[in-house]
């Protein structure tokens, strides 16, 4: 039901109004009416860029600018599965199986070998050199101090 013929109904439900096309009452609400559909129509998308599920543009340039993503995958579902990973970080996040399961957030894969205090990234593919960049970046905050990370 349009926001019109809310606001006609429940008033007619009073008996006090008589909306009649044409009449003052009709065009008031009208007016009325045209700027809550603009304002609901919003509303509706603002909260449904919200969430990251129901996300399909603005909502998820903020999230992947809040949490610094860099994604490749240009799909809706790539970036939403990129930024639900990204999000999915725990306190027992912090194996080597975990950090290779991080790498979800980039829309990459490889592999983390540790040697001592080296931890050495293998990927599989060819990631950008600005995905590898944010991936050190990020990787060196979660990583022990006195490892050193490098990038094959």
């Amino acid at each position: 039901m349009g926001e019109y013929q809310n606001m006609a109904q429940r008033m007619e439900e009073t008996g006090l109004y008589e909306v009649t096309e044409g009449g003052e009452l009709y065009a008031e609400l009208m007016a009325y009416a045209r700027g809550l559909d603009l304002l609901f129509s919003d509303l509706e998308e603002t909260e449904r860029e919200a969430f990251v599920s129901t996300a399909t543009d603005q909502g998820l340039a903020m999230y992947e600018e809040a949490i610094n993503v860099c994604n490749t995958d240009t799909s809706i579902q790539g970036r939403r599965k990129s930024i639900l990973a990204a999000l999915s970080v725990s306190d027992g996040d912090f194996t080597l199986n975990s950090l290779e399961k991080m790498l979800d957030i980039y829309n990459v894969s490889g592999t983390f070998t540790e040697s001592g205090n080296a931890l050495t990234l293998t990927f599989d593919g060819n990631p950008t050199g600005e995905q590898k960049t944010m991936i050190m970046d990020h990787l060196s905050g979660l990583i022990p101090i006195g490892t050193t990370l490098s990038v094959v």
